[in-house]
């Protein structure tokens, strides 16, 4: 009997060690999610001032740098050929970043070690893809990604920023000619106006006290206008405030739509880039996450991270951001998770959303257009009537 109880009681325990014992391994399997801050931390290099200033590469010479290395490379020459050949066709900045590439080839280190000597130059997306294709032996292939997504981004950016060239002119013009009117036209005739007494009309009037305020405080003017900015910055950083505000454009018409599909362009594109080049999917939304700026998104993708290590399907985080994705988006997502596609169904998400963006950024140039020329009109004939009215009442009372 006692031998009985005595097992029993020794049954007893070994449940509660082997319970105690599975809660702590799953509470150790259990991955929280990472901070981009601290992505690739102990590969980061300290960049001094001078080099920063330096040594800098335009979007356009680092798109050419990962083409000419994947071309020499698929034409069979070693990655330490390879750089020689690139070093003695180039000249300025790029020369400098490739003789610290072979220096640290010689030494026996890889090509993302010697590019994370420059991480003011090449980000994490793209010093992780070639530390990936070089433990994997798929290099040639991850630049030769790296060099089309950097090619889809570079052009996604130049449809929007040729977009809104037209209206930045017009705006800066207008601008700039009542600036010109009222600190430097307008005080020469308001002593004019004083020693005839004329009557004034009230556009004139408010010009005038304009014209007055810019002459009287002009270091006021420029410590304020500084300040206001300084403060809008700062404001603009806090992730609360900042939130808030992403959320608000994200809902304004025709430019919260274009915002939006950009934004799924780009986190698809480099998504189904990382994924294509073996990443695993953890670290590749992570990366993902690193590179995208709107808060809302960026929240989605710390969840979708979280959410896949804890085993769910991407879809299923997904279903708690139907104004962020699309449900055709998310369909094609479950699709490709389903049948082993995800990465050509996310590059064809991509090449979908930036035609949409192309699209919509010449509509938004056809749209913005009469109301520009409207608003130039009123500008003017504004100013016009001004100056010119009090000038015409001087004439005929004369």
């Amino acid at each position: 009997m006692e031998e009985t109880k005595q097992t029993d009681t020794n049954s007893v325990a070994e449940n509660k060690i082997s319970k105690k014992k599975i809660a702590l391994e799953d509470g150790s399997n259990r991955q929280k999610v990472t901070p981009v801050k601290n992505l690739d931390k102990a590969h980061a290099k300290k960049v001094s001032i001078f080099t920063r200033l330096n040594i800098r590469l335009s979007v356009k010479e680092r798109l050419l740098f990962a083409k000419y290395l994947s071309v020499l490379l698929g034409s069979g020459l070693t990655l330490d050929e390879s750089i020689k050949v690139l070093k003695k066709g180039t000249k300025g900045p790029m020369k400098k970043i490739l003789e610290t590439l072979d220096v640290e080839l010689q030494q026996g280190h890889t090509l993302a070690d010697g590019l994370s000597h420059f991480p003011h130059i090449f980000s994490q997306v793209f010093i992780n893809l070639l530390r990936a294709g070089e433990s994997s032996g798929t290099l040639n292939s991850n630049l030769e990604y790296l060099s089309v997504q950097m090619q889809k981004q570079y052009e996604l950016k130049k449809s929007i920023q040729g977009a809104m060239m037209y209206p930045a002119i017009i705006l800066t013009g207008g601008l700039a000619v009542t600036v010109l009117i009222i600190v430097f036209i307008l005080p020469n005739i308001v002593d004019l106006f004083s020693s005839l007494n004329a009557e004034i009309p009230t556009t004139t009037k408010i010009l005038i006290w304009i014209s007055y305020f810019f002459q009287t405080y002009p270091i006021k003017i420029i410590i304020g206008s500084l300040a206001l900015f300084l403060a809008f910055v700062a404001i603009i950083k806090i992730h609360f405030t900042r939130s808030i505000i992403d959320k608000i454009i994200l809902t304004v018409p025709i430019v919260g739509t274009i915002i939006k599909n950009a934004t799924l362009a780009r986190i698809f594109r480099l998504f189904g880039t990382l994924l294509k080049s073996g990443m695993p999917m953890e670290k590749a939304i992570i990366i993902t996450q690193s590179v995208v700026s709107n808060a809302a998104y960026s929240k989605m993708l710390l969840d979708l991270k979280a959410g896949v290590t804890e085993g769910h399907n991407l879809t299923d985080v997904l279903d708690k951001y139907p104004k962020l994705v699309p449900e055709i988006a998310k369909r094609l997502i479950l699709v490709g998770s389903e049948t082993a596609t995800l990465p050509q169904n996310l590059l064809y998400m991509a090449e979908f959303y930036e035609q949409e963006v192309s699209e919509a950024s010449k509509q938004i140039s056809v749209l913005i257009e009469p109301i520009l020329i409207i608003f130039m009109g009123i500008l003017v004939a504004f100013l016009a009537f001004s100056v010119l009215s009090p000038i015409y009442g001087v004439v005929s009372s004369i």
